[in-house]
């Protein structure tokens, strides 16, 4: 019974790590677009742009330590969370895949959203 309830615990931080990865390699962009944005005439984007990319990284990083905060503080919770944060990622992907088509970064949002579900899924009907 424990050895499937630190299993389930190591899905949720693998999957916070993915997301922490994710999110600071997203981040390390935002120094190449702010050059891109410079060089360009993109109006009201320009300043607008630079906030934008921020959040998902913002987000991803948000995400990933309420996946791991819960898990240790409120358990129920964190069924229902993760199987939220898990659907929103798997969504991210998706939006992603289809506005960019193949790579790694959606891959590993789909991973992570995917190891957040099967958290709740394993966890199922316990209290």
């Amino acid at each position: 019974m424990h050895i499937r309830r630190f299993a389930s615990y190591g899905l949720v931080i693998l999957g916070a790590l993915l997301l922490a990865a994710t999110a600071y390699f997203h981040f390390t962009g935002l120094t190449e677009l702010k050059m891109y944005l410079q060089e360009s005439r993109a109006g009201f984007f320009k300043d607008a742009l630079p906030a934008v990319w921020l959040l998902a990284s913002l987000h991803w990083t948000g995400f990933g330590i309420m996946a791991v905060v819960s898990i240790f503080t409120a358990p129920q919770f964190a069924k229902k969370l993760l199987f939220g944060i898990g659907f929103l990622l798997i969504a991210d992907a998706i939006l992603m895949y289809s506005v960019y088509g193949p790579f790694i970064g959606e891959l590993i949002l789909f991973i992570s959203g995917a190891l957040f579900i099967i958290y709740g899924i394993i966890n199922r009907g316990k209290s």
